[in-house]
This record gives structure tokens, sequence and C-alpha cells, in this order.
């Protein structure tokens, strides 16, 4: 069986009034009377500049997502697709604004749980990155 990697941030692994939501997160749970196994959450690391390094590799991803010139297949190491089950993403993540100081960083008082999120997993993601020359266009 494929075991889903999750990551989070180490807030969640803090006790808080007794109560830990990773460890709570691992229990099994019974939904429309079916069993689902509990998660286990891997911490992230946050090094310095992780979100802008975040926010770079989200670019470049969707960036290299796009159909090559004279191509319409989007199949390539790296691929990055939102799918239209994801309407929350679509909704939050184009409007996020930037930091005034630092353009290359998103604005810490957004709503930013989203973005958060997706760059844990791009950065937890070990397959190639691939990058190629692309005039830049954010």
């Amino acid at each position: 069986m494929f075991k889903r990697r999750c990551y989070a941030d180490s807030a969640i692994f803090s006790d808080m009034n007794e109560f830990n939501i990773a460890e709570e997160f691992k229990r099994p749970v019974r939904v429309n009377g079916e069993m689902h196994p509990g998660i286990e959450w891997q911490p992230v690391e946050k090094p310095p500049n992780s979100r802008k390094d975040g926010f770079t590799l989200m670019r470049e991803k969707l960036l290299f997502t796009g159909p090559r010139p004279g191509s319409n297949v989007r199949e390539s190491p790296g691929l990055f697709v939102v799918k239209e089950s994801c309407p929350q993403w679509a909704r939050v993540i184009p409007t996020l604004p930037r930091d005034k100081k630092n353009a290359d960083v998103i604005d810490e008082k957004s709503e930013d749980h989203l973005f958060d999120a997706t760059r844990y997993g791009l950065a937890a993601d070990r397959s190639a990155h691939v990058r190629f020359d692309r005039r830049q266009v954010w």
C-alpha cells in the first residue's frame, strides 16, 4: 500500500493545553462507516530564507509546467499541476500580496497557509527539479 508523505509546520508537534495535534492525527478515524488510517506528520525543515526559496521553487515549477513551444504536452520531470478539486488554492495563491520590502517574499500578514503547505510539499519533493531559461514574467 502506498504511504503518503505528509509534512507539517513545527507548531503541529507542540503540546498546547495538554493537546498535541500531530498525536491526534495519528489515530484512525471512521468516516461514513469506513475506517481510515491516521496521518503521521513529518516536520518540515525551515532554514533561513525558506519562504523566499519556496516562492522561487513554486514559480519555477509553475513556469516549467507550461507546454514547451510547439507542443501541448505537459509531461515532464518536476510537473506541478493544481487540479480543479483545489478551488481554494486557485483562489488564494494567485492573489497573495508580495512583501513591500522584498518582492521575492509573500507578505506574512496575508492568508499564507496554502502557500506554506505548498512550499513544504515542494521542498520535500525529492524528484528532479528541472530548470531551463525562460523570461521572467512575475
